[in-house]
């Protein structure tokens, strides 16, 4: 997957589950028999614009892994349109410690009623959720539109418009009637939004826990809303 104008390879959301973290997508340390580089000109995974809506009947869950390069999320020109990766109900994802998204001015994740999404990080490799552009609220962060968040050791750059039609901050919680799961984040970093750093709205509320959290360059306060949902990750069951 070397010697490509743009992206080596191209996903959706149904298909991420099948890159394999031994690929060289990026095209690093390929050459042309000339001995210039074959490097793939963006260095990245374009992850598209897309739903994941395959889910199992079985009820196995899919697993996202790191690979050699960054995941790219862009609604980019045509004809590469969009600019919401989404999570359908009855969809189980599970990222794995250390894979990394580059998330291009614009773009959000929503995590819809019914699913429910977990961010596998550690202290020594976080899951990442970059902003391309420098300067904060560049990108509008996750919609938690009645799904449910797992996450240990998630970073989040550059995320959080206060002008954004649906997010309020880096992590929204916000869906009329409540969420379908309970979600628990435990140390979370947040820097550069132009909004908050969590939402949690009235509905939400009791739902949603949040323990270790950093702030850093937040225009808004660091959560929203009552913070006193049970602690899923520490083993205490959703209520």
């Amino acid at each position: 997957l070397a010697g490509h104008r743009e992206y080596g390879m191209r996903v959706s959301a149904n298909n991420m589950g099948r890159l394999d973290a031994t690929t060289n997508f990026g095209g690093t340390g390929v050459t042309y028999p000339d001995g210039s580089s074959a490097a793939n000109g963006k260095p990245y995974v374009a992850l598209a614009p897309s739903t994941l809506d395959i889910v199992d009947a079985e009820g196995e869950y899919q697993q996202w892994v790191p690979v050699d390069v960054p995941y790219h999320l862009t609604s980019d020109d045509f004809p590469y349109m969009g600019d919401a990766l989404s999570l359908d109900e009855g969809s189980r994802t599970v990222i794995a410690p250390g894979t990394r998204f580059v998330m291009a001015p614009g773009t959000l994740v929503i995590v819809e009623w019914g699913a429910a999404l977990g961010l596998d990080g550690t202290a020594e490799a976080p899951v990442r959720f970059d902003s391309e552009a420098p300067g904060p609220g560049r990108w509008e962060g996750f919609w938690m539109y009645g799904g449910g968040l797992l996450a240990d050791h998630a970073v989040f750059t550059g995320a959080g418009n206060s002008e954004g039609l649906i997010t309020r901050g880096a992590i929204t919680f916000d869906r009329v009637y409540g969420p379908s799961h309970c979600s628990h984040i435990k140390n979370l970093t947040v820097s550069g939004s132009l909004a908050h750093g969590v939402v949690i709205t009235e509905d939400h509320e009791g739902l949603v826990r949040v323990d270790g959290a950093t702030f850093e360059d937040v225009a808004g306060n660091g959560i929203v809303g009552a913070n006193s949902g049970p602690a899923v990750l520490d083993g205490a069951p959703c209520v």
